[in-house]
């Protein structure tokens, strides 16, 4: 029997384009009713609109952001982090340098920082669509950094992209965010699925009795870890294949029809 199910943000529970649907909502209350709980899992950073979202689908419990480098609690205070080496850390800004690249950093203390003098439109446009706004700051400075992001236009994501891909102690997740590509790290090993195993201790339920809902390749491990891995329609297809249903794309009321599913066959 699923006792708690983690919900992707972007692509799952919210589109730009119509936001969160009806029938997810209507869907999401119902099994709350029946009592199952709910957790954002997000790989976008701590506060802004998925930490509404964060609220809403859960006041008393704990969610995961930044891909599973920060599990915190409905207050947006983290309760589980991991850091990234000093040494990655420190190569992650020297190349973000080298090639005027702008850094989003997330901090164990749920701090948020960019290079003291360079915040370029592409940061801005990405700040402005989720919600959460960075700190000017020398990132010689910064310390505890959990997760980054690297956001720059397409021509100087191709210039540099060869040699972010290779960074040591790195795993890289591409995202097409509005105008920007985005790329996101957090120390090896470190992935939505580490946060599902969090949450399945902190709350005292086994994974078998937990479902992830997703459609990202950053929710591939997460899915294919909890005891029912569901993918949404407008997945990608290695996704889908680690998934044990497939259900619509998030235009199609796929969240409801997962939740819907869950209901269902709750023994």
């Amino acid at each position: 029997m699923i006792k708690l199910v983690l919900v992707d943000a972007d692509g799952t529970l919210f589109s730009a384009e119509t936001g969160i649907p009806n029938s997810a909502r209507k869907a999401i209350e119902e099994a709350k009713l029946a009592g199952i709980r709910f957790a954002l899992c997000t790989g976008r950073p701590v506060g802004g609109f998925a930490l509404g979202w964060a609220r809403w689908l859960d006041p008393q419990g704990l969610h995961v952001f930044a891909n599973g480098a920060a599990v915190i609690d409905a207050e947006g205070l983290p309760r589980y982090s991991e850091p990234l080496s000093n040494s990655a850390w420190k190569n992650i800004v020297h190349l973000a340098r080298a090639h005027g690249i702008a850094v989003d950093a997330v901090t164990a203390d749920g701090g948020r920082f960019h290079e003291r003098g360079l915040k370029p439109p592409d940061l801005e446009r990405h700040e402005k669509f989720i919600g959460v706004y960075s700190q000017e700051r020398n990132l010689d400075e910064v310390m505890q950094v959990v997760h980054v992001w690297y956001v720059a236009g397409q021509q100087k994501w191709d210039t540099a992209r060869e040699d972010i891909m290779n960074l040591p102690e790195t795993r890289w997740l591409v995202y097409r965010a509005p105008n920007a590509v985005v790329a996101g790290t957090a120390r090896i090993g470190i992935t939505k699925a580490y946060g599902l195993s969090l949450l399945a201790s902190h709350h005292g339920i086994d994974i078998s009795k937990i479902a992830m809902v997703g459609d990202g390749d950053n929710d591939l491990e997460a899915i294919a870890s909890a005891g029912l891995g569901i993918a949404m329609g407008n997945a990608e297809d290695q996704v889908k294949q680690a998934a044990d249903v497939v259900v619509g794309s998030l235009d199609q009321d796929g969240l409801a029809e997962a939740i819907s599913f869950i209901l269902e066959n709750r023994r």
